[in-house]
């Protein structure tokens, strides 16, 4: 072991990474390193999401809630105050946030989505439980 202790080894790196020549060098070999297979990591990402973008589709049914096609599917979330933002990167939240939805189709949940807009001028809708929530917005379609 080139150091004496893990405290030498610790002090070194940390010197290592605070002078700017070195910090120079790394930052170009992971520009280059980037540029070299950003495009293969990208597709990969591109690949990885669609296949858990058609998991969940499979496990949600496949088809619209309301009309039951199977084409321009979305996903709608029975509750949006349960919805999280850190779902689009990390893997097993995605799965979560899914677990949260049904399907609709891009014109039903055009709908669904202005009806419940439209609820909520009219009275406090966050207030009301994810059934009730429903059933209002059912309603006002």
């Amino acid at each position: 072991m080139p150091y004496k202790n893990r405290q030498d080894a610790l002090d070194y790196a940390k010197k290592y990474r605070t002078n700017p020549e070195t910090r120079k060098n790394i930052k170009d070999g992971q520009r280059a390193w980037y540029l070299q297979e950003g495009d293969r990591i990208k597709q990969k990402e591109r690949d990885r999401h669609q296949f858990l973008r058609e998991n969940a589709l499979k496990e949600l049914g496949g088809k619209c809630v309301r009309c039951g096609t199977i084409e321009n599917l979305e996903f709608n979330h029975i509750d949006p105050s349960l919805k999280t933002q850190e779902a689009s990167t990390k893997t097993g939240l995605r799965q979560k946030e899914y677990q949260k939805c049904e399907l609709l189709c891009k014109p039903c949940h055009r709908q669904w989505s202005n009806a419940e807009a439209r609820l909520s001028r009219k009275f406090w809708i966050e207030s009301l439980s994810t059934e009730e929530r429903r059933k209002r917005i059912r309603e006002a379609l």
